[in-house]
């Protein structure tokens, strides 16, 4: 036994927080093996180099250990619920945002629902551009381009029978998913909320000075 780091020292810190760095980012990736590899290495460090008898720790207090497994398990499967929920919203506001830019760019800014005439049209784009919503969950026969609109829409929904990994990693590593994910969610909707305080007046910054442009321009319509 080497006694290298005291545990509460300034070393025990470091090493603490550059494991849970390694473990949040592998959260994040959704890498099992970084958080996994982190945690371990994290508590062999621990055994080795200091003088906390894990071990003997263990050894003495079983009941304890398995009662915290079981407290662990049991919010592992409590947590699963709030974080489908979160990941079906979030697929569901990519879905909407996709939708809204290219309805934008068709000239049909501002509404919500694809006109029936442009229905068809949507579908095929959605086959060729759905990795933009569902990410790396995204099936291959999607990307293809090869499967009905029914079938699009199915897969666009997530199924949790396809998600069983997904599911599994949020439950083995519930404490670290829910405080990268509650963060992350914060972050995120405070820079959504600050573009779009200023989103409004950048633009209309933009319009002025390109309100002229107009009178150099003919159009097909212009005759």
């Amino acid at each position: 036994m080497f006694e290298f780091i005291a545990i509460g020292g300034i070393l025990f810190w470091i090493l603490t927080a550059a494991a849970a760095a390694a473990m949040i980012t592998g959260i994040a990736r959704e890498e099992g093996w970084l958080a996994t590899g982190s945690f371990i290495a994290y508590l062999l460090i621990i055994a080795v180099f200091s003088p906390f008898n894990m071990l003997g720790t263990i050894l003495a207090n079983p009941l304890w250990l398995l009662a915290m497994l079981g407290i662990y398990f049991v919010c592992g499967i409590l947590w699963v619920f709030p974080r489908w929920e979160m990941f079906c919203r979030g697929r569901k506001k990519r879905y909407n945002e996709v939708r809204d830019e290219w309805l934008t760019e068709k000239g049909f800014a501002g509404q919500k629902t694809v006109p029936d005439e442009l229905k068809a049209e949507w579908t095929e784009y959605i086959k060729s551009n759905a990795v933009d919503i569902c990410g790396k969950h995204c099936p291959t026969s999607v990307r293809a381009g090869q499967t009905t609109s029914t079938q699009v829409q199915t897969i666009l929904t997530p199924r949790v029978r396809t998600h069983k990994t997904t599911i599994l990693f949020w439950m083995s590593y519930w404490p670290l998913d829910a405080f990268w994910t509650f963060a992350n969610d914060i972050i995120i909707g405070a820079w959504d909320w600050i573009y779009t305080g200023i989103g409004s007046a950048l633009q209309s910054r933009a319009d002025k000075q390109f309100a002229n442009v107009v009178d150099d321009l003919k159009t097909d319509a212009d005759g």
